[in-house]
């Protein structure tokens, strides 16, 4: 698959808020994958928004201006308006304990994304089941 992004991403592991633009509504998030450009924030649930928000970043100190871009179940990606430094510096040797923690976190998620499909497709499989008895 060919790489579309135009800054580099860092796996990241920060809490965050999302404001629905002129609304008093907000959500609890994690910011992952972030870039100067962008993130993917990841919600408890399935969101239900598009269009403008703002994202908080209590431990960066920063409020984004940001636009969605894509929603997968309880993934949703956003676009900046504009270049916002938040990723911590590409580690360094030094870091590699770090890096490995994260590469880690990734797995671990994607194993916990994988159980969880696992999951529906057995609860779907025993209420078809149910249905028919």
């Amino acid at each position: 698959m060919m790489e579309k992004r135009k800054s580099p991403r860092q796996r990241s592991f920060l809490r965050g808020l999302v404001r629905l633009v002129d609304q008093n509504y907000s959500m609890s998030c994690i910011v992952r994958d972030v870039s100067e450009m962008g993130a993917k924030l990841r919600f408890k649930s399935p969101p239900s928004f598009a269009g403008n928000v703002e994202l908080h970043i209590p431990e960066k100190q920063k409020i984004i201006q940001a636009s969605v871009v894509w929603v997968d179940n309880c993934e949703v990606g956003v676009s900046f308006s504009a270049p916002v430094a938040i990723a911590d510096p590409v580690p360094t040797d030094a870091d590699s304990t770090d890096a490995e923690l994260s590469d880690r976190v990734a797995r671990l998620e994607s194993e916990i994304t994988a159980l969880k499909r696992m999951l529906r497709h057995l609860e779907k499989h025993r209420d078809s089941k149910v249905k028919v008895a």
